[in-house]
């Protein structure tokens, strides 16, 4: 009699860790990885996973990415009962990374589960560009109140590979430090970039500023996004020892 207990419990044991003695694991994700393949950089993308109870218990759920660029949706249950699926949501900022491929980049799912306590899915993906923004740095070096340190600088924004592109918005920070205008230029879309002559930092201190703006990219089909990324950072270092008459 107590070899049969033992046997019918051991039996239990396995039926509840492997899933009711199917060949499917405890707690199922599919897909097991996944690639968002080539993507525009600046673009964002999700992929709904489905997450499956195969146990005959209830099963606690969370889920963490291991990279920023990778983002978990709300739409996970804190549990599953059995039998139970439900969709794991996860977004892709490809902006968050720098242009290329991404890998060794995974979402962990955490359960309470015995036979299955860490889930890992890889996640893999490769970007690319539609534009350049040259330069991507400005530096208007000592800033003592001559002309040239106020003349205008500009910033080329060059479509590759047959997209597009305009200039949607543009935010200066500080905001009154710089006044930014944009155009453009044949294909070039360009942000010009001018010192305001009441700018004013305490002297011989290293002082850094972006200027970001907002591009409307059209692609070879013709579909538009807009990219919220894109900034040029400039750099001066103040030599005027009075601060100038705000105008």
């Amino acid at each position: 009699m107590t070899y049969l207990r033992a046997w019918l419990a051991a039996v239990a044991t396995a039926l509840l860790l492997t899933g009711c003695g199917r060949d499917e694991p405890a707690i199922e994700v599919a897909p097991a990885a996944y690639d968002f393949g080539r993507v525009l950089h600046g673009t964002t993308h999700s992929h709904r996973f489905r997450i499956t109870n195969h146990s005959a218990r209830t099963v606690s759920l969370q889920a963490r990415a291991n990279c920023g660029c990778f983002a978990i949706g709300s739409d996970l249950p804190p549990a599953l009962g059995p039998g139970e699926s439900a969709a794991l949501s996860v977004l892709y900022s490809s902006g968050a990374v720098p242009v290329g491929p991404v890998r060794g980049k995974f979402v962990t799912l955490t359960t309470d589960h015995p036979g299955a306590p860490e889930i890992v899915v890889p996640l893999r993906a490769e970007s690319y560009v539609a534009f350049e923004v040259i330069p991507k740095y400005l530096d208007l070096g000592r800033v003592d109140g001559r002309p040239e340190n106020y003349a205008p600088r500009r910033v080329a924004i060059r479509p590759m590979r047959g997209y597009q592109v305009a200039v949607a918005g543009l935010f200066a920070m500080p905001s009154d430090t710089f006044d930014v205008t944009e155009g453009r230029e044949a294909e070039d879309a360009w942000v010009e970039i001018r010192l305001r002559p009441d700018a004013w930092r305490p002297p011989d201190r290293p002082f850094h500023g972006q200027i970001k703006f907002d591009l409307k990219v059209t692609d070879p089909d013709g579909t538009v996004t807009v990219h919220r990324d894109p900034y040029v950072t400039v750099q001066a270092r103040f030599a005027l020892p009075v601060e100038p008459v705000k105008r």
